[in-house]
């Protein structure tokens, strides 16, 4: 029951945006296999797909999305640094 309580709490903030550029910088610098870190990728966003259908992220779906294209587009650029969009303080 706690668990479910913690999971109604989700408040987005531009950490969400940084994690996971930075996430995605990593594994494309540090892979050992293109083929392996594209069906990572793709499970993963195929994943985030189904969890922007329930209620998890009800009221923020749009924002969610956005941050993470843009981390992906971001981190395939390797842009890394601080993003207007998404500076430190700033709230949903």
């Amino acid at each position: 029951m706690a668990r479910e309580h913690f999971k109604s709490k989700f408040v987005p903030d531009w950490r969400l945006y940084y994690g996971q550029r930075n996430r995605l910088i990593t594994i494309k610098r540090w892979r050992a296999n293109s083929l392996v870190s594209l069906g990572w990728l793709l499970g993963f966003y195929a994943r985030l797909a189904i969890q922007l259908c329930g209620p998890f992220y009800r009221g923020y779906r749009k924002m969610v999305i956005r941050v993470y294209l843009e981390a992906l587009r971001d981190a395939s650029r390797e842009c890394e640094g601080l993003n207007p969009n998404f500076m430190p303080g700033q709230k949903f």
